[in-house]
């Protein structure tokens, strides 16, 4: 009776013994392979500015990189990119990539050691992988990469295709303003390629990132330029509603009021003077800019005096200016031309 009794206890203790192994097992679950990396659960990072981000609920994968390579001590953690998510292992070729990379430049300024961390950013269409690396040499430094690809499609997508606008042509245009003002302190900023440039979309904008000393020699950290959706206006002007200056190398003449009416605080009102028609711009009730059909210079904030590329015409009751005049009196405004011949501007007005 007691060598059952016994037998009975030994197999509750077996069944007992799977059972926690089970349900462990996806918990803390990790596979050593033959360079000393395992993998091990990421279930999200905390954002190193918690309010301007929203981390992922999703489970990521982690590599653990764990290894001395040609003298460099290389350690910390690189994402997987789950198996549900289409293109996989496309994308995970692309992170390996990215890791290799910033490894080789390690190397290249003869680094003793670097340490990768990395953050998952999502928003219901897009998936943003940051990935950072902590090089120290004589100085230490942080470098910035992102993997960024649609999560329904698993292609990987610039920051133009996730914003779905010509959002970096706005950020050059917000870098040149900072070169501007402070030439001294973001002289460096010129030579960014913002094509290339990390970025993480998330569901209040786009967030550019760059690397240490990229944008600034004096500014240490990786520092980055917040657009947001909110701060951004769109103005849409077809083909039939401009027409071309056959005189001027076929310059668009665009309706003046037709775009300002699309941008909240402006407003343009026309007064008849002695010396023929004025046009006055508002801007939250202070004059910007006032011109003349049939004159090319106008006045700015009152007292300065400019010349617009084509003249300012009169047209089917509008009055008509240059393509180019709204980038002098809308701030941070770029525009782009489609296959179709519509006109976007997009204006930042943060």
């Amino acid at each position: 009776m007691t060598a059952t009794r016994k037998k009975l206890d030994f197999k509750r203790f077996i069944l007992v013994l799977v059972m926690i192994l089970a349900v462990a097992m996806p918990v803390v679950a990790f596979a050593q392979n033959e360079i000393g990396r395992e993998f091990v659960e990421d279930r999200g990072y905390i954002s190193q500015d918690q309010s301007m981000f929203t981390l992922p609920q999703e489970e990521f994968m982690v590599m653990a990189l764990t290894r001395r390579d040609e003298g460099v001590d290389i350690r910390g953690l690189v994402p997987i990119v789950p198996s549900h998510f289409m293109g996989q292992e496309y994308l995970n070729a692309n992170i390996e990539a990215v890791v290799s990379r910033m490894i080789v430049e390690a190397r290249r300024v003869r680094a003793r050691s670097v340490h990768f961390s990395h953050e998952i950013h999502q928003t219901e269409s897009t998936v943003s992988v940051v990935i950072y690396a902590n090089i120290a040499t004589s100085i230490n430094r942080t470098m910035v990469r992102s993997i960024n690809f649609n999560r329904a499609t698993g292609y990987m997508i610039n920051a133009n295709e996730a914003a779905g606008m010509d959002i970096i042509s706005l950020a050059r245009l917000i870098i040149s303003e900072r070169v501007r003002r402070d030439p001294a302190r973001y002289y460096a900023a010129m030579s960014v390629d913002m094509n290339r440039q990390a970025f993480i979309m998330t569901t209040e904008g786009v967030v550019f990132l760059f690397d240490e000393f990229q944008l600034s020699t004096t500014q240490s950290g990786i520092s980055s330029i917040f657009l947001s959706r909110q701060n951004i206006r769109t103005a849409i002007v077809r083909n039939d509603q401009y027409h071309m200056r056959q005189d001027h190398y076929n310059l668009q003449m665009i309706p003046l009021r037709y775009v300002l009416d699309q941008q909240p605080g402006y407003r343009v009102e026309y007064f008849s003077e002695p010396q023929g028609m004025v046009v006055y711009v508002w801007r939250d009730d202070q004059v910007i800019t006032r011109l003349r059909p049939g004159s090319n210079e106008y006045e700015l904030h009152g007292n300065i005096i400019r010349s617009i590329e084509g003249t300012p015409q009169i047209a089917n009751g509008a009055v008509y200016v240059p393509i180019t005049f709204f980038d002098q009196i809308l701030p941070l405004t770029v525009y782009s031309i489609d296959a179709r011949g519509t006109i976007i501007f997009l204006s930042y007005l943060g």
